[in-house]
């Protein structure tokens, strides 16, 4: 399995394990923070788990991962945030469970 680097944020990223980039990757950090915290309008207010989730999202897609796995469904797949955040980054959300239930069906696992 690969080692995925997250994106860097100051303040909240530990060094050495992040990859600090350009502000070209900030839309992507909007878009996706729009989508998973609809009620936050000043996306500057967002806490250090809240952003962790976006970064995680983030270096998801970076890396062009195919199934992004997560047991926060409020955050993640609640209120169709999986089915927008699918259609606007092609990223797949799905719970371990779902996951499990998906490549057993695609590999026949018994």
């Amino acid at each position: 399995m690969k080692n995925v680097s997250e994106p860097g944020v100051y303040g909240v990223s530990r060094y050495g394990r992040s990859k600090y980039g350009k502000k070209s990757s900030c839309p992507q950090f909007a878009e996706l923070s729009e989508i998973l915290f609809l009620n936050i309008k000043d996306k500057k207010k967002l806490s250090k788990n809240q952003i962790n989730d976006v970064m995680h999202l983030m270096a998801h897609a970076n890396a062009r991962n195919d199934i992004f796995l997560t047991s926060d469904k409020k955050d993640f797949i609640a209120k169709g945030r999986r089915e927008k955040i699918k259609e606007k980054f092609n990223i797949v959300i799905m719970t371990p469970e779902e996951a499990v239930e998906f490549l057993s069906n695609e590999f026949s696992w018994n």
